[in-house]
């Protein structure tokens, strides 16, 4: 009889501790969702870019790279976003690459918006300079769409509440987003 009282009372234990944590998460939730409605009134509009570029090189490894491939990927960035420029570089170190420039206030990724400019959405490898003649002319497909306001509201829980993004192969690029200008200044 002695058992079944335990068990009884630690299974009322278990459940008013279970529901103290309920209403602990629920009020961390208001709050999380209060900041958001918030954040969606008091910041600009956000826009997703979109692309897929063709003719580059996919990074599988350190010592892998898979030539004339396609890579689609999208970024979140401060609107007003308008224009974009793909800009072709001859690097000392990587040979040919091709960057992926938007004009916006800068990304999500970054949190608050920043000054209006073209920021680094992605780099590309195209191939190594002593093979510039033979490397595929690199094509692409740049979309640029504003949010709804129920779809930033979802983008803005999801950075607010989410686990940073894997970064590749465990190694973010410190030009993540970078600002033209500072790209230009720092090759």
């Amino acid at each position: 009889m002695l058992k079944i009282k335990n068990a009884v009372a630690m299974l009322a234990l278990s459940l008013v501790v279970g529901s103290c944590q309920a209403n602990s998460v629920d009020a961390q939730t208001n709050a999380e969702l209060r900041r958001v409605e918030g954040l969606v009134k008091s910041t600009p509009p956000l826009y997703k870019v979109s692309w897929k570029v063709c003719g580059v090189q996919k990074i599988v490894s350190m010592s892998r790279n898979l030539k004339n491939q396609c890579l689609e990927s999208s970024q979140l960035v401060w609107g007003p976003a308008t224009q974009y420029e793909m800009v072709r570089r001859r690097e000392f170190t990587t040979g040919i690459d091709l960057h992926l420039f938007v004009k916006s206030r800068g990304c999500l990724i970054r949190g608050e918006a920043a000054d209006e400019g073209y920021y680094l959405m992605k780099d590309f490898h195209v191939g190594p300079a002593n093979e510039e003649a033979t490397l595929p002319k690199p094509t692409s497909d740049i979309k640029i769409q504003q949010l709804t306001t129920k779809e930033k509201a979802v983008a803005l829980y999801k950075f607010l509440t989410s686990e940073p993004d894997p970064m590749l192969m465990g190694i973010r690029s410190r030009y993540e987003c970078q600002a033209k200008q500072e790209w230009l200044r720092n090759p």
